[in-house]
Parts: C-alpha cells; structure tokens; sequence
C-alpha cells in the first residue's frame, strides 16, 4: 500500500512553487515594462504631448502663414499682424503680444513665440495658463482674479473632455493675491 501512494500523479508542491514563482517574475517584468521613467505609460504621454505640441504649432503656423499673406496685401505693421493673428486663433487680443521683434501667442495651453525677422516659431507649455491645467500639474505665480469667500479652498477653472480641472490651495484666496497650486482631482 506504500508503494500506491508514492506513484500517484499529481502536481507535486515544489513544482507548484516553481510555477508560482515564474508567474510572479514574469507579473514584475510585465508591471515594470509599463511604468517608470522608460515605461509604456511615460512613452505614451510623451508621444500625446509632443503631437499636441505640434499641432499646436501647425495652427499657429498656418494662421501666421495666412496674416503674412494679408500683411503684405494690405501693408500690416507688426502690431496690426498681431491683431489679425488673435481674430485668424479666434482668441482674445489680450492672449497675443508684441515684444521686440516676436510675437508671443497664448494658445491652447501653449506659450507661442514667433520670430518675425527669421519666422521661425517655438511652443512650450504654458503652465500659468488655467485652461493648460491638468491633474497633477503644479501650477507657480497664478494671481487669481476673484476673492473667494473665507474658508474656501477650491478654486474651479472650468470643465474639459476629462471632466473638471481643480485647484487646492492651503488658505483662502484674496483678491489679487499670488499663490502656488497643485491640480487636485
């Protein structure tokens, strides 16, 4: 009768083990494969700023193309370009400056700068802007605009297609006042 139990097929427990332990570092390669700085996550956000980024930049480029062109039909100094640029984005004038020989373009959370003597024309991310706000971003030298009453501590800019974009800060917000924020969800 021994001799019966010791011939039974069956999984045993090292071989178990061993399986369960493969599993576990091929879950650890998988997991590290898609987080971290070099991870699947990171790779793929990157990739969705950079093509916001130049989209946004091809807007930008498309419409200055277009002011160039009326310029020069119409004989437009760099202030009346700039003007025409805002109406070309449909945004506010305020969102477009002259400085120098650039033009500066607020646009789609993006801070636009155009090179008039060159043309050449460069994006970075606008983080001051509260429409560029996103969950996780920190946010420095944003003066708000409007006093919130005493106690509150959430400050609400708007929705977007990934639902509201809000802001937290430690203390109640003056009017005028200069605080550095963190996106909250």
């Amino acid at each position: 009768m021994k001799n019966s139990l010791r011939k039974s097929n069956g999984i045993t427990l090292i071989a178990l083990v061993i399986t369960i332990i493969v599993l576990l570092i091929l879950a650890g390669i998988t997991i590290a494969s898609l987080t971290g700085e070099n991870g699947l996550l990171s790779r793929a956000t990157e990739a969705r700023d950079e093509t916001e980024k130049a989209a946004v930049l091809d807007e930008v480029g498309l419409a200055w193309n277009n002011v160039q062109i009326d310029g020069l039909q119409h004989g437009y100094t760099i202030n009346e370009k700039a003007t025409a640029l805002a109406t070309e984005l449909k945004i506010n004038s305020s969102d477009v400056k002259v400085t120098g020989s650039n033009v500066e373009v607020t646009y789609k959370g993006y801070k636009v700068t155009i090179n008039t003597v060159d043309g050449s024309i460069v994006a970075e991310k606008n983080n001051t802007d509260p429409s560029a706000i996103e969950i996780g971003d920190v946010v420095t030298n944003y003066t708000s605009n409007t006093a919130l009453p005493t106690g509150t501590n959430w400050i609400y800019f708007g929705e977007d297609g990934n639902g509201h974009k809000l802001l937290t800060t430690s203390a109640p917000i003056p009017n005028g006042f200069t605080l550095n924020y963190t996106a909250q969800n």
